[in-house]
């Protein structure tokens, strides 16, 4: 999977509540393990961490301006 991809998957676990199931299913992961194996390999970090590093820090200037074009 490119990283293009998967920073659209982390777009969508940070500003969304889907499980990493639905999250899974939603961009053709064959399993919520499979999205995390991905995300951990790109994103160095799970997607439980990434998670809980966006329920303790609201999201940065450069990050938001990302998202909104």
């Amino acid at each position: 999977m490119n990283k293009d991809k998967l920073e659209v998957v982390k777009n969508v676990i940070q500003t969304s509540h889907l499980t990493n199931r639905m999250v899974a299913e939603a961009f053709g992961f064959s399993s919520a393990d499979a999205l995390n194996v991905e995300f951990l390999n790109t994103f160095g970090m799970s997607v439980a961490e990434f998670r809980e590093r966006c329920k303790s820090s609201p999201p940065s200037e450069e990050e938001t301006q990302s998202h909104t074009g």
